[in-house]
């Protein structure tokens, strides 16, 4: 990781599965789409190198990550998978699957 990621922040992880990371807008670009686009353009490239599964776990506490995502296609997944994947994490994450035909596109 670069030496340059921001002091008492840490450094995103990366999935076995895929993709993995924190990412979001700057304030001042937020509620532009900038988040939603950013999430279509990483699935289409998700689709495009086969990946047609694509799961996401978000805190509970981040609602604005939430609509993005649930604007973008993304369900939540039944409870006892997420209750299984959520055995090793320190809070409960909300675990999301997308699914094309939920997109507001």
């Amino acid at each position: 990781m670069p030496s340059r990621w921001p002091a008492g922040r840490p450094p995103p992880r990366r999935s076995p599965c895929g993709a993995g990371g924190r990412s979001s807008p700057s304030p001042r670009a937020r509620g532009k789409g900038l988040g939603r686009a950013l999430v279509r353009g990483l699935l289409a490239q998700a689709v495009a190198a086969g990946h047609h599964d694509v799961f996401l776990r978000v805190h509970p506490d981040n609602g604005t990550a939430l609509r993005c995502y649930r604007a973008a296609g993304f369900l939540p997944v039944d409870p006892a998978p997420a209750e299984t994947w959520n055995t090793t994490q320190p809070v409960d994450h909300v675990r999301l699957r997308h699914d094309p035909e939920a997109s507001d596109a």
